[in-house]
């Protein structure tokens, strides 16, 4: 069950393709087809044979399930070797940048999305994520730029916009800091604690 709202999620997202044809016949009992299928696909990825371009969702199944073993520098090579063999795949660039950012390893993050964000094409949320990183450095100016392509993507994203004035205010833009925190309480759309800290910040910048 797990691995099918995964599935799912993955692909409404956008982020995988369908399934590759399974190395046997899948008729029968169910929950037995589903573990061979499953097997078969890990089985598979482990010889090397799910690390050819295109082949995403197989690369994310096994990465999923290397991270929830904790096999992390396992998840990671696999990662990177996808990488390597299909550069334009911004989803397992954002896989391999979340997996750095939970190491602590802000930088080495940065740079994967950096690298592949040639790729990201209309991705907001790979630049918000990029722009929330940069911020994290306190690499503001790059923060803004990043955050201003996500907003121009998704305008009424209003975490987004607390992103953008958070960094604005930081880089001396009070102005555009005022007006960041303006557009993020009238996106309607922000937890009541986030609320709470726009309303703090329009007060101390008016």
């Amino acid at each position: 069950e797990r691995l099918g709202r995964f599935y799912v999620e993955l692909r409404g997202a956008g982020l995988v393709e369908a399934l590759p044809p399974p190395a046997f016949d899948t008729d029968g009992v169910p929950v037995r087809a589903a573990a061979r299928l499953l097997a078969d696909y890990v089985l598979r990825a482990s010889e090397g044979l799910m690390r050819e371009a295109g082949n995403v969702i197989s690369v994310l199944t096994l990465v999923a399930l290397l991270v929830e073993q904790k096999r992390i520098d396992e998840a990671v090579s696999q990662l990177q070797q996808g990488l390597e063999l299909n550069p334009s795949n911004s989803a397992f660039a954002m896989l391999l940048a979340r997996i750095l950012v939970d190491r602590q390893s802000l930088a080495d993050a940065v740079s994967v999305l950096q690298k592949h964000a040639p790729s990201a094409g209309t991705s907001a949320d790979y630049h918000a994520f990029l722009a929330a990183l940069y911020q994290r450095l306190s690499r503001h100016d790059e923060a803004i730029r990043e955050y201003k392509i996500a907003l121009q993507l998704s305008p009424r994203a209003g975490v987004w916009w607390v992103g953008l004035g958070i960094s604005q205010e930081a880089a001396g833009h009070r102005q555009e800091a005022l007006e960041a925190f303006r557009q993020a309480r009238a996106a309607g759309n922000l937890a009541s604690d986030v609320l709470t800290y726009v309303d703090q910040r329009l007060k101390s910048l008016q």
